[in-house]
């Protein structure tokens, strides 16, 4: 399987954005279709997953390898926070053990200030990340159009529920938010598109629908649920990259392919460039402050994806690799690494 470098290239895109979403918060700027570049995220994390699930797939094998994936960087990103906030580099950050704890194992925690942020408090994306991830892992022993069908009402009911129940509990009111749709819909693109691949025509055109929506969005000239202002706009958009590609429109492009890679370091750790430009730049310097915020987040992402992320995977999927070979679980985990992970 090719690597896709669209996803790479969206992956890339939707990094910045929301680097640039916080950076411009910072400095009580309105840029709030940012925040959409999670919901591209959520959709391509869909895509993604029910694209590696081959047949040799099992629930343990899949859940290994997206626990090595996602949990080890985010720990370092966590206790780089916590170390901070004991330092008192951010003073607005209140800690608690409970907290700690909840936060490293991926459970939502209403913090003293009200809301259901982890210690590092993007994280709260990962926590939905990890409930999916569970789910479909849960499914992978039934055949696709069934284990798709399962994930359609699976996740359809637990929106409606929360639409429809609104339960109050926090806990439950954080797994029905419709947000989780998205994951589903980069599913359904997935599992479409092994079936049926649109033309270039059709690729750009969604492609556009995707693109003209986020632009919408920015102009405020539409409002609504973020599941229809935000994702259908992201699903639009994946589903159109990723069928240009397959019609044969080129995404190679190389700062964009190594900014894609470096995604998951870059959403991480950008927090803490951001808010050392935030104490260095004046609010008085006009867009100079969120645009060098903007840049440091992303170069500091950069720096750990090479620093740390890089020769942690290394050194964790090496040894997985003779844990497997052991097992005999070699062609399962192998699988995983054909596209780049999520």
């Amino acid at each position: 399987m090719r690597k896709l470098y669209g996803i790479q290239c969206l992956r890339a895109l939707a990094a910045i954005a929301v680097v640039a979403f916080h950076a411009l918060g910072r400095w009580r700027y309105d840029f709030n279709v940012g925040q959409a570049g999670v919901d591209v995220f959520f959709v391509i994390s869909g895509y993604i997953m029910w694209t590696v699930a081959g047949p040799q797939t099992t629930p343990a094998t899949f859940m290994k390898d997206r626990i090595v994936r996602i949990v080890p960087l985010y720990w370092i990103a966590t206790a780089a926070i916590i170390a901070g906030g004991l330092a008192h580099i951010f003073p607005n950050l209140h800690l608690s053990l409970g907290h700690i704890i909840l936060s490293l194992l991926f459970v939502p925690y209403v913090d003293a200030s009200g809301h259901l942020w982890p210690v590092l408090v993007q994280g709260w994306t990962l926590n939905y990340e990890l409930f999916f991830y569970i789910i479909f892992a849960s499914l992978l022993i039934l055949p696709k159009p069934l284990r798709m069908i399962a994930l359609t009402v699976c996740f359809s009911a637990l929106a409606i529920s929360g639409a429809v129940v609104a339960p109050a509990p926090p806990f439950a009111r954080f797994y029905t938010d419709p947000i989780i749709v998205e994951f589903l819909l980069g599913s359904l693109i997935a599992y479409g598109f092994s079936r049926w691949r649109p033309g270039r025509a059709a690729a750009v055109a969604l492609m556009v629908l995707g693109a003209g929506g986020f632009a919408a969005c920015g102009l405020n000239l539409i409002a609504g649920p973020r599941l229809l202002v935000f994702g259908a706009p992201a699903a639009f958009l994946v589903a159109g990259v990723v069928a240009a590609e397959g019609s044969g429109l080129s995404f190679n492009v190389r700062a964009l392919a190594f900014l894609g890679d470096a995604s998951y370091s870059i959403y991480l750790f950008h927090t803490f460039a951001v808010s050392i430009a935030a104490r260095l730049i004046p609010s008085g310097a006009g867009l100079l402050g969120p645009l060098a915020g903007t840049l440091l987040g992303v170069a500091f992402g950069c720096a750990a994806h090479g620093l740390v992320e890089r020769p942690l995977m290394r050194r964790l999927r090496k040894k997985r690799s003779a844990v497997s070979l052991n097992a005999v679980e070699a062609p399962a985990a192998a699988a995983h690494d054909v596209v780049q992970p999520s």
